[in-house]
Order: structure tokens, then C-alpha cells, then sequence
């Protein structure tokens, strides 16, 4: 039966009547999840180890006060608009650290050896950001999230939160 699994395309598979089983179509469906699943790029692996971050805060900060506060709950708007800008981020940053915020946002954070650090939060259409680039060097700000990532926070992670080699008209 694995052989058939892994090779869904072999003669055995193709044997004989379809079948019209309610197990026959959990099989089908399966076997094409595991062909999609098995056809997906390895670069995006990143990505989903983020989207899975993402629910996990969802989850673990449900509850109002969950800091042991009078922090706000992680909702699922604030989830889908984290998960919006993880597929959004360039392949040539480095991976950010996802943490929940008291306002129950989830925020992107990097954090370098240099005593670097971007922190960005999304809201209802906007991007809040801090960075200390240096000990006299600090930006913050607010931008709209359009269909990328705003220009100024890609110059940041641009210059100080990418990986060596990258071709990035921001460097």
C-alpha cells in the first residue's frame, strides 16, 4: 500500500473501476495533499514556521490578561494581518522573532549582535516601528501597509537585519 501512496501515478493505482467509497475519497484527497505538500518549495519553510508562531500566540494569549496584566486578547484580525506581512517579507531578511503585544498585536522583532533592534507591529492598515540602530541612532514611525512592506522599514531591514549577498535595491 505505500508503494501505491508514493506513487500515485504507478499502474496499480490506475487499475480497475474508480472507486465511489466514502474511504476511497479520504484516500484520493490525502494522497493529493501529500503530492501538494511534497511539491512546495523548501524556501518557504521559514515562512510557515512563522505562521505557525503566529497561531501559537493566537492561542496561548486568548485570554484578557494573559501577561498577568490587563493585557488584550490576540485576536484572529490581529493574526491575519501578522500572517499578511509574513507572506509579504523579502527571502533576504534575516528570520524575525514573533512576540505578542500588550495591545493583543503580534509584533516582528529583530534583534542583531551589534545591540540592533527593528520592532514592528501592524494595526488596522498601518505599521508601527522602532529601531535602535546605535547609541545615537534611533527611527521611528508609522506607515500604511499597502501590497509590500513600507520603504522605510525595507531600507532598515535592508542595511542592518539581511542576510550577507543579497541583491536588495536598498542597500
Amino acid at each position: 500500500m505505500s508503494w501505491a501512496v508514493a506513487q500515485p501515478t504507478s499502474n496499480l493505482w490506475n487499475i480497475g473501476p474508480r472507486g465511489f467509497s466514502e474511504t476511497f475519497d479520504r484516500l484520493e484527497e490525502a494522497i493529493r495533499n501529500s503530492q501538494a505538500h511534497a511539491t512546495e518549495p523548501l524556501s518557504l519553510g521559514w515562512k510557515g514556521y512563522l505562521c505557525d508562531r503566529a497561531k501559537e500566540l493566537e492561542d496561548a494569549c486568548s485570554k484578557p490578561g494573559w501577561d498577568g496584566y490587563d493585557a488584550t486578547p490576540v485576536s484572529s484580525e490581529a493574526v491575519a494581518r501578522a500572517l499578511l506581512l509574513i507572506e509579504l517579507l523579502p527571502e533576504w531578511i534575516q528570520l524575525p522573532e514573533l512576540a505578542p503585544s500588550p495591545e493583543g498585536e503580534i509584533s516582528f522583532e529583530w534583534y542583531s549582535e551589534r545591540d540592533r533592534i527593528l520592532s514592528v507591529t501592524p494595526q488596522k492598515g498601518l505599521l508601527i516601528y522602532a529601531a535602535v540602530l546605535g547609541p545615537d541612532h534611533t527611527q521611528y514611525g508609522k506607515a500604511p501597509v499597502r501590497d509590500s512592506w513600507p520603504d522605510e522599514v525595507l531600507a532598515v531591514l535592508s542595511q542592518f537585519f539581511s542576510h550577507a549577498g543579497h541583491s536588495s535595491t536598498y542597500h
